[in-house]
């Protein structure tokens, strides 16, 4: 047998052996066999619930820029704020308090403070700054007094605080505050609002955002004082003295104005608050001259004096006093009397020492 057969022979028998090995022995299983419950599934099986997902499934998305994160607290903590006097504390700390005058913002080197959450304190000697006011310390007192510009005025219009007290004099009377003076930091704070209304300027108060606005207005009782004074010049100009001061006494206003002969008319150099008849005894009107000078008029519980006779019964006195000197009943700003001009001991005393007899004394 040549060596081709026998090739071919041996190839052969290689193959028939081959056909005669069993398919399973060697091929994987059939695509459509079933697992058993341990096999891993096949990538066309549907897995259980608790089996992750093929690596076709889609993945779980990262949050995306539209998902919003958890919020913040809506208010911040407010720090606590400090104890300004007893019962009286910093409040409202994080919304800053901002002022202005006529609209027009006014910046303030020691800021405006609320206190208890209902009322604001501000620095004084700023806000007299702010309305034209002037302002006057006493540090042995502790106290702080706060005066309109009227230089003629006598008593003056002031208001007078006490560091540490509620009770303030407000034009010759004591009112209550809501609050204390107080020093803060070396800086006098005063109640904002009642410092303001009682020199006749308008408070706005308004909450923005985050913050607060105090408006005030100009103080109304000035330009009132102005006016009030150029007209009374209007109606004494017409009017003579037979001596270089002339007493005009206005009855609407309950003041007294003095007047000294300067370039032939007359120049305002002073002004006192007075009381006047009572309605069924009311003071006269007219022109007047003073003619008599009296020590006083005794009363037995109490007396006035001294006394500035202008019209029979009529005179300017003194308001109601002990038998001590003191105040019996200091009363002005009313219709109490009989008829006199009541004025108020150190005003009369002023009048009896510089005004000479023979002055003309008008009442309207």
């Amino acid at each position: 047998m040549n060596k081709t057969v026998k090739m071919f022979i041996a190839a052969a028998s290689a193959a028939s052996l081959l056909c005669l090995t069993p398919l399973s022995s060697f091929a994987a299983p059939a695509a459509s066999a079933k697992p058993t419950s341990s096999a891993t599934p096949a990538s066309s099986a549907k897995p259980t619930s608790s089996a992750k997902p093929s690596a076709s499934a889609k993945p779980t998305p990262f949050p995306t820029a539209t998902v919003k994160p958890t919020p913040l607290p809506t208010k911040t903590p407010e720090p606590p704020g400090r104890v300004l006097a007893d019962g009286f504390v910093e409040t409202n700390r994080l919304n800053p308090i901002y002022v202005f005058l006529e609209y027009n913002s006014v910046p303030l080197a020691n800021h405006p403070i609320f206190v208890n959450g209902n009322f604001i304190i501000a620095p004084v000697d700023e806000v007299c700054g702010m309305l034209g006011l002037k302002c006057f310390y006493n540090t042995e007192s502790g106290s702080v007094r706060v005066r309109l510009d009227d230089p003629c005025k006598t008593p003056p219009r002031d208001v007078l605080f006490n560091v540490g007290s509620s009770t303030a004099n407000v034009m010759g009377e004591n009112k209550e505050m809501p609050g204390p003076a107080v020093n803060v930091d070396g800086v006098i704070y005063v109640p904002l609002r009642p410092l303001a209304e009682a020199f006749g300027s308008n408070v706005e108060f308004s909450k923005e955002d985050g913050h607060y606005n105090v408006n005030l207005s100009q103080p109304a009782l000035k330009a009132q004082i102005i006016e009030a004074d150029n007209a009374a010049q209007s109606r004494v100009s017409g009017i003579s003295s037979q001596t270089d001061y002339l007493i005009y006494v206005s009855k609407p206003e309950y003041l007294v104005r003095v007047y000294l002969r300067n370039n032939g008319g007359w120049e305002l150099i002073k002004k006192f608050d007075c009381a006047i008849g009572a309605p069924d005894r009311p003071t006269v009107e007219g022109e007047f001259t003073y003619y008599q000078w009296e020590n006083m008029w005794d009363y037995g519980t109490y007396y006035v004096g001294p006394v500035l006779r202008f019209y029979y019964g009529y005179a300017l006195h003194s308001t109601l006093l002990n038998k001590n000197g003191g105040d019996y009943d200091n009363r002005t700003g009313v219709q109490i009397s009989h008829g006199c001009v009541r004025l108020r001991k150190d005003d009369i005393e002023w009048l009896s020492y510089y005004i000479p007899l023979k002055t003309k004394v008008f009442i309207s």
